[in-house]
């Protein structure tokens, strides 16, 4: 049998892990921190379920269809309606936690029943008793209904009295979340059933998450100024907010992030009509409470810091009717934010508020990220690479600066296997068609290319209208790719709500989404049986391969043994006397600035002014070095802090390059506006230890727009490295305005650094087993001139003008700063020199060009401005 480096993920790792030393670090890598081969690892995947509003315990309500365009109705799960309500059981019930079988449940009871506990995992799957999940719970969900009639009831966190356009029945509306909560007066359930699923999942090694206390949507309850209240006791005050009566909200930081207005205006200048957004009458009072739409991207680390906090109260302190604590606090240790919405100061609030991991960035979009190489689990020690290749390319983006210590367990997405991308994307067409945001021809050539989705749920099934063939399809094929290549974990996504009855019938058919996110159902190409049953069989299928669903936990003990194994491989520090005692500065752009202050291998700080450019090469500090100087090299490190991002580049001698990006900067800049180099706080700026960066970590340049397999950078080859600080393309929209405009940068960018200790470990050899198949892109650094012949001598609207130095076959395209293909020249014939492409009356503005040889190694992706 194959060895693998665990057999089993949960205590034994945990041991070994504290047999070595807990290691809370981890560099961003296409290689596992181990540094083994492949094909001892074993495949990982981690399932993370947010939302989770039902139960589907007998006795509960859900909304049921006999058709699409039948009218909804009332049904009960079991039959078993509460005995305040007269008629007789629906024909169209379900089954509950208990009786029938689990393919008649829906929501959590279907994932405990058909997952968790594994009645749907047949004899061949290796984990007869079930899979461990993490399950991201609104906290809300577990308010109690505490006085009242149901149509002026009460809760501890107060209630709100709706307009008679909101609810001409209620007189109050307790502020509660879900319809499953315990009550102490009729016409309500009697039990909370979602504190009753949710144990039964933490009793079946499930973990719990916490996914805020209310979705953070523009129509939450809790709303109030906290001039008038603080406390939570107290239920019986009355506010005014947004023209009407509302009783203890909260509002513990200050309303930040709230909104009474119709029209929000975000803080990077753009206007939401929330009317628009969410289909509803002008005027209607969900419009004068709750959160501001896209809160997440802007509220402060304190804001972050309490909400969380109030979010953990009744998951954490009872209310539900558990023995406090409901889930240990050292149990609750992930989060992730509503609908990805994040900022800087999240993670630094989650760090303050004692949680291990956050698992809502995604990662995988690369040209060059093919399945085979997706990144690994990481810390944010060195804060996120694509936040900086983003918005240096015109994204907005809300990080920049990251706490130390903290886990990033991403999301990549999946790939649609080719033979059926053309099928796929069709079904999506439609739905953005009807959506009122149609795709465009070069939409689709561009996404043919690669076929990534994002690797939730609802992107695969509704998004992209899958059916449950390409569902299954893309799955095994995207598992396929990780067990093939580099064995990465995998993270999919995934909400227990677009399981049941009640997302289809209520929520995807209902007037406004019909046209566009409805049409799955519609067209019949998945409904919610059809999820269950397709995510029933992939985990079968993955079982089957020996992968190991597990928890973020097991997960991130996992990666902390890896780590310490590969750390364990560096004895030694490589002597300085090994290398040049100073940086040399080498720049090719006229009139740069540059200010060092030193020079030393181990003291390089000063400012520089980066000019506007293009170019391939960048003003950059090097240390050169003869070969075999870097034979035993197993890690790099030092200690930094920057004004911006910076590379770290291993040059080997056929001119080639790998790389890293520290892009952590300081201060915490979460407007992204440039700090300068005058900014007072710099000085002040503790440095930031890189932790020990693997070699097998240094990767292709991001630029590189072709698939390629990983095989780490020969050691023994390399003969410098570089230190670049980074400036942008992309010039921010205005000095304290969050994100980037889309017009290339022509003002100097001021990057101001210390590069510290600087040093070089040295020990055994990773060991990564197998080659390159495909020949790596020679990127020309330093005085080697390899490639750099092949060149854009210019562009207007009408015409792009190349120099080509070898004769040959290539594709051109030119991409907007977004990724989105305007113009595409396939299998062209071009010869050495100067050749001219005729374009279609390009638009002014900033554009992207890749020209790729097809029959020889000549690449080049530069960003033009049309005048």
């Amino acid at each position: 049998m194959r060895s693998k480096t665990i057999l089993a993920v949960g205590a034994t790792l945990a041991l070994a892990a504290t047999a070595m030393g807990q290691v809370n670090y981890a560099f961003p890598s296409p290689w596992n921190p181990a540094g083994r081969s492949a094909s001892e690892m074993t495949q990982l995947i981690m399932f993370s379920w947010d939302d989770n509003a039902y139960s589907g315990a007998r006795g509960t309500e859900y909304e049921w269809r006999a058709s699409p365009t039948s009218p909804i109705t009332a049904n009960f799960v079991g039959g078993e309606m509460p005995s305040w309500i007269a008629g007789t059981a629906n024909a169209g019930r379900l089954e509950g936690f208990t009786g029938g079988t689990f393919q008649n449940t829906m929501g959590l009871a279907w994932a405990y029943r058909a997952l968790a506990r594994g009645e749907a995992i047949t004899a061949g799957g290796a984990q007869g008793s079930g899979i461990p999940m993490v399950f991201n719970m609104i906290t809300g969900l577990f308010v109690d209904r505490e006085s009242g009639t149901w149509n002026n009831a009460q809760s501890v966190l107060g209630a709100f009295r709706p307009s008679a356009q909101e609810s001409s029945a209620h007189q109050r509306i307790a502020v509660t979340w879900g319809r499953e909560f315990n009550s102490n007066s009729g016409g309500a359930f009697n039990t909370n059933q979602i504190s009753a699923a949710v144990r039964r999942l933490v009793a079946a090694g499930s973990e719990i998450g916490n996914h805020t206390i209310d979705h953070m949507e523009s129509n939450s309850p809790l709303v109030g100024p906290s001039a008038q209240f603080q406390g939570m006791s107290e239920n019986n005050r009355t506010i005014s907010a947004g023209g009407r009566t509302w009783q203890l909200g909260f509002a513990n930081w200050d309303n930040e992030g709230f909104s009474t207005a119709n029209d929000n205006v975000m803080n990077w200048g753009v206007s939401i009509r929330e009317s628009t957004e969410f289909g509803q009458a002008v005027g209607h009072t969900a419009q004068s409470r709750g959160w501001l739409i896209f809160a997440g991207r802007q509220i402060s680390q304190d804001a972050w810091y309490q909400y969380i906090r109030f979010s953990e109260l009744f998951l954490l302190y009872g209310g539900v009717g558990w023995s406090s604590p409901q889930v240990p606090r050292a149990q609750l240790q992930g989060f992730r934010a509503p609908r990805l919405e994040v900022n800087s100061n999240l993670f630094y609030a989650l760090k303050r508020a004692g949680y291990t991991y956050d698992m809502g960035l995604e990662e995988g979009y690369e040209w060059h990220r093919t399945g085979h190489n997706f990144l690994w689990p990481y810390t944010f020690d060195n804060g996120v690479q694509n936040s900086w290749t983003q918005f240096s390319s015109g994204n907005r983006v809300f990080v920049d600066s990251t706490p130390d210590g903290l886990w990033q367990l991403h999301v990549s997405p999946v790939i649609v296997p080719a033979n059926i991308r053309s099928d796929v994307w069709s079904n999506h067409a439609a739905i953005m068609a009807g959506s009122g945001t149609p795709t465009t021809a070069s939409d689709r050539d561009h996404w043919l290319q690669h076929g990534k989705v994002t690797g939730f749920d609802f992107n695969t099934w509704i998004l992209y209208g899958m059916t449950g063939a390409n569902w299954q399809a893309t799955m095994r094929h995207t598992l396929d790719l990780r067990m093939s290549g580099n064995r990465a974990p995998m993270q999919f996504g995934l909400h227990t709500d677009y399981y049941t009855p009640i997302y289809d019938f209520a929520t995807l058919l209902n007037d406004f989404n019909r046209p566009g996110w409805g049409q799955p159902v519609v067209q019949g190409w998945n409904t919610w049986t059809v999820r269950q049953r397709e995510t029933e069989d992939f985990v079968n299928h993955a079982l089957g391969r020996q992968a190991h669903f597990v928890t973020g936990i097991q997960l991130i003990d996992s990666m902390r043994t890896w780590v310490a194994l590969g750390e364990a491989r560096a004895q030694h520090i490589l002597p300085a006397s090994a290398l040049p005692n100073e940086w040399t500065w080498v720049s090719n752009q006229p009139n740069d600035a540059n200010n060092t202050t030193s020079r030393a291998l181990n003291n390089l700080s000063g400012d520089i002014r980066i000019q506007s450019t293009f170019a391939p090469d960048q003003p950059r500090f090097v240390i050169n070095f003869p070969a075999g100087t870097l034979n035993s090299a197993t890690h790099i490190q030092l200690d930094y802090k920057q004004t911006s991002a910076s590379m770290i580049r291993l040059i080997t001698e056929d001119g080639r390059a790998r790389e890293v990006m520290l892009a952590h900067r300081f201060p915490i800049q979460s407007n992204h506006e440039n700090p300068g180099i005058d900014n007072g706080n710099f000085g002040r700026a503790e440095l930031r230890n890189s932790g020990m960066i693997p070699i097998s970590a240094f990767d292709y340049p991001p630029e590189v727009d072709h698939p390629m397999d990983y095989a780490s950078v020969n050691v023994s080859q390399v003969i410098a490295i570089e230190i670049q600080p980074l400036a942008p393309y992309a010039r921010p929209i205005a000095f304290g305005q969050p994100g980037w405009s889309n017009v290339v940068r022509t003002d100097p960018w001021e990057a101001r650094f210390e590069f510290r200790n600087f040093r070089i470990h040295t020990g055994q050899p990773f060991d990564f087993g197998g080659v390159d198949p495909i020949d790596p892109v020679s990127i020309g650094r330093a005085n080697r001139n390899v490639a750099r012949a092949l060149s854009i001598a210019g562009i207007t609207g009408n015409a792009l003008n190349l120099n080509i130095a070898q004769a040959g076959t290539y594709n051109v395209g030119i991409y907007t700063v977004s990724g989105r293909q305007i113009q595409s020249f396939r299998g062209q014939n071009l010869s050495a020199g100067m050749n001219t492409l005729n374009l279609n009356n390009l638009a002014r503005g900033v554009h992207v060009v890749r020209i790729q040889g097809v029959n020889n190694n000549q690449q080049l992706v530069r960003q033009v401005i049309v005048r």
